[in-house]
């Protein structure tokens, strides 16, 4: 698995690093935030091992900005950051000092998740879009249904909002849709429903500074989400 390592203290770096490489990973490494994004300029990693507290700050901040699989480690975690990594897709969340071989596990469950998520396919019937998708013993078939709406100023939006938030599933999907269309003065947006849940996309230029407690609402709300500066993916569970 192709790993990016985020830790500020050398000998658990080097140590990790040599240990997970060992072990059959591609490891980059980094001591910060900027260091790790300089790193990927010329690495696309499929999971991330980060400290919590670096030097320039958070591991959290890169693991929301990448979206992909992570483990947390720290030497002092509190309650907050714990629930915080989770809200993010946190696989694990480690206090130093870390087991390389448990490290190496939770990466090969990742990998194995990673494999069965892939395996996916788009069927087109006289009802509508389905999503054809390996389950734990089974064959599961969802039927996935795709919407989209643009706006120009902030009445479009809340007349596309209108028109388009009673197909949505519960009140708190429909409050997902107008923060969204709320974050810019124009934009698109785009949903999928399905039977467990729905998925916003939003292409648009997002200033968060401004929109500070909107972002942390949608963070609190949302199954799991990515929120950037230009786009974010917000996922809604219906249960």
């Amino acid at each position: 698995m192709k790993l990016l390592l985020v830790e500020d203290e050398d000998a658990i770096r080097s140590a990790m690093t040599r240990g997970l490489t060992r072990m059959g990973h591609i490891v980059e490494s980094a001591d910060s935030l900027t260091a790790a994004r300089n790193c990927l300029e010329s690495f696309s990693p499929e999971a991330l091992l980060t400290d919590l507290k670096l030097p320039d700050g958070k591991g959290l901040e890169l693991a929301g900005e990448l979206g992909i699989p992570f483990i947390v480690m720290s030497g002092f975690a509190g309650f907050d950051d714990a629930v915080k990594a989770m809200r993010l897709g946190c696989v694990d969340f480690f206090t130093k000092p870390v087991s390389i071989r448990d490290v190496h596990a939770r990466l090969e469950g990742i990998a194995e998740i990673s494999v069965q998520s892939a395996l996916s396919v788009l069927e087109t019937s006289t009802d509508g879009l389905h999503i054809i998708s390996a389950g734990a013993q089974s064959i599961q078939r969802q039927q996935l249904v795709s919407q989209s709406a643009e706006w120009n100023d902030s009445n479009e939006a809340e007349e596309r909002w209108s028109l388009w938030q009673a197909d949505l599933a519960n009140d708190k999907e429909r409050q997902v849709l107008a923060e969204l269309m709320q974050c810019a003065p124009s934009g698109k947006i785009t949903v999928n429903y399905s039977d467990t849940g729905s998925s916003f996309y939003l292409d648009a230029s997002v200033d968060w500074v401004a929109h500070a407690e909107r972002k942390i609402w949608l963070e609190e709300a949302a199954h799991r989400s990515i929120l950037r500066e230009h786009g974010c993916i917000v996922e809604c569970g219906h249960g």
